[in-house]
Formats: C-alpha cells, structure tokens, sequence
C-alpha cells in the first residue's frame, strides 16, 4: 500500500514507511548511517566490549558519503520505492559501456523502459531490481574490480 501511496522508504534495515536521515546502530558490527557518511562498528564482540570498557568509541570504519554518492543513492532509493527514478544527463554520461549494454538488454527484454532521462521498471522487471539498481551504483562500478562485494542480488 505505501509503494502504491509513494510512501515507502528503504535503508539498509529494510523497508518502512518512517523515513529517518538518520539511524544510529548499537552494538558489535552495527552500522550507523547519518544521511552524510556510515560508520561501522569493531565486527568481534569480544574486541567491541573491550573498546567500550575503556570508555572508546566502538567505530572501526566509515564513509563520508560525496554529493554525487547522495544523488546516486537518491536515484536508487526511487527505483526500489517507487520503480521510476530521474537520471540526470550527468549521471548517464558517467555509466561504462558495460552499464549501459545491461541497462539496453534489460529494455529489449521489456524489464526496463528509458523514456529520456527517465528510467522505470517494468512489471516483470520488478523481480531484479536490484540488477538494475547496480547498473547506476558508479562507485559500484568503478570498484567492483579491486574489492569484494558484500552484497549480490540472488
């Protein structure tokens, strides 16, 4: 119903229709994101409860998101809630060839429709959308060569 009502919202607890900037997590391995940047919590509880012991802050890594990270997630964020999203002529330029093939082949096989700077997912294109979500993550992209990735759609 929110989907339909254009007020769902996802972050990387899932989905909700109480959208927050920001979300603070507690605990071994707990992710905070404040809408700027995340940081993540010490993974080994046994090394998280020394940390907090000696009165330290338990976080062992971060990112300060960019404007364009913001912008991208921004776009992502639509695909998934509400299966259309605005690309700018700026954010299409930076897609690789490679992006651009997948987003082409999803459209011939009616998953995805580009009308101009507008992307939507189709019905049957809702089944992978997190597919189609990977092909405009630019930092995805640029590193997907040199770092592991956590996260695979099935």
């Amino acid at each position: 119903m929110a989907k339909h009502k254009g007020t769902l919202h996802r972050n990387f607890m899932g989905y909700t229709t109480s959208p927050s900037k920001i979300l603070i997590g507690l605990g071994a391995s707990s992710i905070s994101d404040i809408h700027l940047g995340y940081a993540q919590n010490e993974k080994n509880i046994e090394a998280y409860k020394e940390i907090l012991n000696q009165d330290q802050w338990a976080i062992q890594k971060g990112h300060v998101l960019t404007e364009e990270d913001i912008q991208i997630r921004e776009i992502i964020l639509d695909l998934i809630c509400r299966n259309e999203a605005h690309i700018p002529s700026k954010v299409w330029k930076k897609l690789n060839e490679d992006q651009i093939f997948k987003l082409k082949n999803m459209e011939s096989e009616y998953l995805v429709r580009i009308e101009g700077e507008k992307l939507k997912i189709t019905e049957t294109g809702v089944a992978i959308i997190r597919h189609v979500c990977k092909q405009l993550d630019l930092r995805l992209s640029s590193n997907q060569k040199h770092h592991q990735v956590f996260s695979k759609a099935i």
